[in-house]
């Protein structure tokens, strides 16, 4: 690459060349700080992906211990309920007759009523 039309420049050359390095040298600096204040931004990026990431593992570590819980809970909840289908299908010794769980539950739905209307059925 030839700098001069001249071995010899005249000084207009070379003062025209000094202003172009200087003004190269200008925008070089510029695109170093663009690429560094650039850097700084994607590291920051990474750093809240990172902290995003930390976030969704713990969440995702709770949400297996609570779905854990919820077996752990349904698993206790279908025993219960068998056991009480167990029992109500054996033997009649606790159990009431339907007219006296109707009576109990009419008694507790509404308030007590008088001696005479209660013996009036």
């Amino acid at each position: 690459m030839q700098l001069f039309s001249k071995q010899n420049p005249s000084r207009q050359e070379v003062t025209k060349l000094q202003q172009q390095v200087k003004a190269n040298g200008t925008g070089l600096t510029a695109l170093k700080r663009e690429i560094s204040e650039l850097r700084i931004k994607v590291q920051e990026q990474q750093k809240q992906l990172q902290d995003q990431d930390q976030k969704l593992l713990e969440q995702t570590q709770i949400i297996g211990e609570q779905n854990a819980r919820l077996a752990e809970l349904e698993r206790k909840l279908r025993e219960v309920m068998e056991s009480t289908v167990g029992n109500s299908s054996g033997s009649g010794s606790n159990e009431q007759s339907p007219r006296k769980r109707r009576k109990a539950v009419e008694s507790t739905d509404c308030p007590r009523k008088s001696k005479r209307l209660r013996n009036r059925k």
